[in-house]
């Protein structure tokens, strides 16, 4: 590289130094102020909408620890993200110390099993844990895996639900389980809007065990307070929609570009970086050869099935009686769908549900559930098959009786059964599955439920001199 290159590119760089300053302001400049994370109106208002929903719900119970425990949770949180906009990031986890003491406290207050609300207590305790997503590599993870966690208890809610002794306990219940849902769902959007691949922290700011909210921490060297960070580069590739940067830093010196600001000032600068504005002929959506696109990388295993909300537009929803068989098709987010005056002769078929709860009250011939997706299936008693296909996030629970069970092309279900359905147990029969469990009746009376896994790998021996062929489960040591 010439002498005189060399000397451009510094005429260059000690221009952008000096707009960056003039446009900052000067990070030390001692002025007055206010800066926060750019994410925190967004948590805000999430907190506003849905936080507060929840804690009212549980307050109309009388669940006033899990209200208490709720706030102080988001409170937590809340913390944590404006500290990091100010700190550097911890190298221990004591800074979660508040949020950590929360959920212990959660989980200590899940009472006997025939406590009234345990089924409330245990779903909280399960969904709270996601709160822990401040601290995790992948925030949207670990907030719907809490939320799957909660699911199953939020399901016996609703069960229970039908036997408050009013319509207004009744909407109550409800009410609590579906703004816990909305709460971690809400959440879990906002990560990815804001916290795609976790939080991010201010590589030059102070100690975040010195910071007090609203006012940055003292840099480690004792000198002036640390500047907050300027749109790290990580943050703008990763954030579905980020929010705008500061004013200030080379925030505003790329922003100034953009704008036209520096071409006034220089030409030489937009020169020595080959930047030049782009034409609408010019763009990708308006050429006439358009070159290939590389194909994206899949997120998801090919075996999953594809859920039974990826878009397609659903039909009337409807519950019909037709030819023997209850159809029930095209709900959504309707957790009071049971089947009226179903006989033991008659058969029920659930499709294309997504987000629902269908109760059985009585005896019938079969159950089919077939494209569904996030659906809670309870039934008293079948009398030849219950049967799941082409469905993802799905439970069914057997209160009475059920001979056999068939699951086909479907990820990530759960077969409950109760103390009587454990008595006499049914016979599984498992297709191109993924992420099964089989959620049993516990060995001592007042324990939680056991929860195991089914077999989805296989392994098959040959013995050539024989021809014949042993096929058992794979199983994994810990």
């Amino acid at each position: 590289m010439s002498a005189d290159v060399v000397a451009r590119l510094e005429a260059v760089a000690a221009r952008l130094d000096a707009y960056a300053s003039k446009v900052s302001g000067g990070a030390s400049s001692g002025s007055s102020e206010t800066k926060q994370h750019p994410a925190l109106d967004a948590y805000d208002a999430f907190v506003n909408e849905h936080g507060k929903a929840f804690i009212k719900s549980a307050q109309d119970l009388k669940l006033e620890n899990i209200a208490t425990q709720a706030g102080a949770a988001l409170k937590e949180v809340r913390g944590v993200i404006e500290a990091s906009y100010f700190c550097k990031k911890p190298t221990d986890a004591k800074y979660l110390a508040g949020l950590q003491k929360v959920l212990a406290d959660a989980d200590k207050g899940v009472g006997r099993k025939d406590d009234a609300h345990f089924a409330h207590q245990k779903a909280f305790a399960e969904a709270i844990v996601s709160q822990g997503w401040v601290g995790a590599p992948s925030p949207k993870g670990t907030v719907e895996a809490q939320l799957e966690a909660a699911d199953f208890y939020l399901n016996q809610v609703l069960t229970a639900a039908k036997n408050a002794p009013s319509e207004e306990a009744k909407a109550q219940h409800r009410a609590y389980v579906k703004n816990l849902k909305a709460l971690l769902t809400n959440l879990a959007e906002f990560c990815v809007q804001n916290f795609k691949m976790g939080i991010t922290w201010n590589v030059k700011g102070g100690d975040v065990s010195s910071y007090k909210s609203g006012a940055p921490p003292a840099a480690p060297s004792g000198g002036p307070p640390a500047a907050p960070p300027v749109a790290p580069a990580v943050a703008a590739s990763v954030h579905a929609a980020p929010a705008a940067a500061p004013a200030g830093g080379m925030g505003g010196v790329f922003a100034a570009i953009n704008s036209g600001v520096l071409q006034k000032e220089g030409d030489s600068a937009t020169k020595a970086f080959g930047l030049k504005k782009v034409t609408d002929e010019q763009k990708a959506k308006n050429l006439k050869d358009k070159p290939a696109l590389a194909p994206k990388e899949k997120k998801e295993a090919a075996a999953a099935p594809v859920a039974a909300s990826s878009g397609k537009k659903k039909g009337e929803p409807k519950m019909t009686l037709d030819k023997g068989t209850w159809i029930i098709e095209n709900y959504e987010n309707n957790f009071d769908l049971i089947v009226p005056e179903v006989q033991m002769k008659q058969g029920v078929y659930i499709s294309n549900l997504t987000n629902c709860r269908v109760v059985i009250p009585e005896k019938c011939k079969q159950v089919s559930v077939d494209k569904c997706h996030k659906v809670y299936v309870q039934f008293k008693n079948v009398v030849s098959t219950f049967e799941i296909v082409n469905s993802t996030r799905c439970q069914a629970e057997v209160l009475e009786n059920a001979p056999a069970v068939a699951i086909d092309k479907t990820h990530g279900f759960s077969l409950i059964l109760s103390k009587e359905a454990y008595a006499n147990p049914p016979e599984i029969v498992t297709s191109n599955v993924s992420e099964l469990n089989l959620v049993r009746p516990a060995a001592k009376e007042g324990d939680d439920p056991v929860e195991t896994p089914l077999p989805e790998q296989y392994s098959t021996r040959i013995d050539n001199k024989s021809g014949t062929l042993t096929t058992k489960p794979v199983s994994h040591g810990g």
